[in-house]
C-alpha cells in the first residue's frame, strides 16, 4: 500500500483492497494474463472467504496511514480468540444481555479444556513417550478425537482446544523424532504428511450469524499459526493453501436444533471418549428469558415440574444428557452457580441423574472475569460430566472466588459439588414431621 501502489492521498487504496480480494478469491489458472506482478504474489485461498463482493470505504490521507500502521504491527501471535472480546465490546448491552452472550477469558476455557480432555491427554503422552509404536498409536486416537460446542459464540472454546491440540501433535512429533534419531532425515520428510489434525473435527453451533462466520475464520487462523509453530520445528514453510476443510459451525438455535444431525455420534462399542462437548450456555436467569426461550425449555421438559424456575443454561445440560446416553462423550459447560443451590438444584439434578448423567469434575464458585468490557457479574462453576462414571473424580475448590483452583480427589461429586452421595433437597410445602 506504499507508494508507487497507492497515492499518498488514499483515493485508490479501496480500489486496490477490491482488486486483492478479488485475486485471493481466484486460482493462478483462472487469472488474468496481464495481472499486475504484484498481485499475482498473492496465494489462492479458497474457503468462501473472499467471494463477497464488498463496498469499500473511500480512504483518505489519515486512513491510509492507519493501515499501514496496522500492517507494519506483527500480528502473528495474537490469538484468534481475542475476537469474541471484541466482539462482546461492540454488542448492544440490551441484546448481550437478552441473548446472554459472554466471552469467556482464555484463563476459564483453559480450565474446561484441561479437566475435560487435555490432562488426561497428557498423562496418556507421558505413558508412550519411550514407546515409539505407542506413540504411533497415540498420535492417531488424537487425530480421531472431535469437539462440539452448542453455544460457540465466536468460537473461543474450539480455538483453545484446536491449538491445544496442535501443540501437543508436536510434542508427539519432536518425541518420535527423537526415538528415531534421524534428526537429518525427518527434516527432509514433507512436513505436510506429519501432522494429522485439521479443523475439520471441530464443530460448533451459534443462535447469531455473524459470530458464526468469525468462529470459522478464527480457526483458520488458528491452523496458520500452528502450521506456522509446527514450521519452526521441523525448518520447512508449510501452509494449508488453498483452505480445503473447515470447521462445521452453524448458525440456528442448539436446543431446537438435532444435534446427531450436525455431530454424528461415535458408535457405542467405542471403549474411550472421542467426542467432546464444551461451551458457556448463555447466562440469562429465569426472570429475563424471553417467549422464545421459555418456550425453548418447555420443547426439552415439558415434563418437568417447576422448569420455569430454571435459568436458561439448564436447557444445554438437558440437551447434552439426552444426546449422550448410550455413548462415551464428555461434556462439561460453564454456568451459573445458581444450578448448584437452592431452589433450582431441587428442580433440575434429579431429572438429570434419572437420565444417568454422572459429574466427573467439577470447578466450584469463581468470579466471572474477561478483558472485555461489559463484563457479566457473576459467579461460575464449571461441570464435567457423562453418562458414566470416570475411575477418577477431580473437584477444584477456591479459597476466594478470585484466587487459584485446588484439586481434590473425590469419590463422588455430587449436584451441590460435594465430595458426598447424591442426595437432593427438594422444595416442600408441608413439614417433614408433625409440628405443632
Amino acid at each position: 500500500f506504499s507508494p508507487p501502489l497507492t497515492r499518498e492521498d488514499g483515493t485508490d487504496t479501496g480500489t486496490l483492497i477490491a482488486q486483492i480480494f478479488q485475486t485471493l478469491d481466484t486460482p493462478p489458472e483462472k487469472r488474468e494474463k496481464a495481472l499486475d506482478e504484484d498481485l499475482e504474489k498473492f496465494p489462492y485461498v479458497n474457503g468462501a472467504l473472499y467471494d463477497e463482493v464488498l463496498r469499500f470505504p473511500n480512504f483518505d490521507s489519515r486512513m491510509r496511514r492507519t493501515l499501514l500502521e496496522c500492517l507494519a504491527f506483527d500480528w502473528s501471535r495474537v490469538s484468534p480468540a481475542i475476537f469474541g472480546s471484541m466482539f462482546q465490546s461492540v454488542m448492544d448491552p440490551a441484546q448481550r444481555r437478552n441473548l446472554g452472550a459472554h466471552y469467556t477469558s482464555e484463563r476459564n476455557i483453559l480450565k474446561v479444556v484441561r479437566g475435560l480432555f487435555l490432562d488426561d491427554l497428557y498423562r496418556e503422552y507421558e505413558a508412550a513417550k519411550s514407546d515409539l509404536r505407542k506413540l504411533n498409536r497415540f498420535h492417531e486416537r488424537i487425530a480421531r478425537l472431535r469437539f462440539f460446542d452448542p453455544a460457540c459464540g465466536c468460537g473461543n472454546f474450539l480455538i483453545i482446544s484446536y491449538r491445544e491440540l496442535r501443540r501437543l501433535e508436536i510434542a508427539i512429533l519432536k518425541q518420535m523424532r527423537k526415538l528415531r534419531g534421524q534428526y537429518v532425515e525427518t527434516l527432509q520428510t514433507d512436513i505436510s504428511l506429519l501432522s494429522l489434525i485439521d479443523v475439520d473435527a471441530f464443530y460448533g453451533i451459534e443462535l447469531e450469524e455473524f459470530p458464526v462466520r468469525i468462529a470459522e475464520v478464527a480457526l483458520w487462523l488458528t491452523d496458520h499459526q500452528m502450521n506456522m509453530e509446527l514450521s519452526a520445528e521441523f525448518g520447512q514453510t508449510y501452509t494449508r493453501l488453498p483452505l480445503k476443510k473447515s470447521a462445521h459451525i452453524v448458525h440456528g438455535n442448539a436446543l431446537r436444533m438435532d444435534w446427531e444431525a450436525l455431530v454424528p455420534k461415535p458408535a457405542a462399542a467405542e471403549k474411550e471418549a472421542t467426542l467432546f462437548i464444551l461451551g458457556n450456555p448463555p447466562f440469562v436467569g429465569k426472570y429475563n428469558r424471553n417467549e422464545e426461550q421459555t418456550a425453548d425449555m418447555l420443547v426439552l421438559g415439558a415434563d418437568l415440574t417447576g422448569l420455569g424456575v430454571l435459568d436458561y443454561v439448564c436447557g444445554w445440560y438437558m440437551k447434552a444428557t439426552e444426546y449422550l446416553r448410550g455413548t462415551k462423550i464428555q461434556a462439561a459447560f460453564v454456568s451459573t452457580n445458581s444450578i448448584t443451590q437452592g431452589e433450582q438444584a431441587g428442580i433440575l439434578w434429579p431429572w438429570l441423574l434419572n437420565q444417568g448423567m454422572r459429574i466427573n469434575f467439577a470447578h466450584r464458585t469463581f468470579k466471572w472475569s474477561n478483558e472485555a468490557r461489559g463484563n457479566a457479574h457473576v459467579y461460575c462453576v464449571i461441570i464435567g460430566f457423562a453418562v458414566f462414571d470416570a475411575p477418577i473424580k477431580r473437584l477444584y475448590d477456591y479459597e476466594t472466588p478470585t484466587g487459584e483452583p485446588m484439586e481434590i480427589l473425590a469419590r463422588n461429586i455430587n449436584p451441590y459439588l460435594v465430595d458426598a452421595a447424591d442426595i437432593v433437597i427438594s422444595n416442600r410445602s408441608r413439614p417433614i414431621c408433625s409440628v405443632p
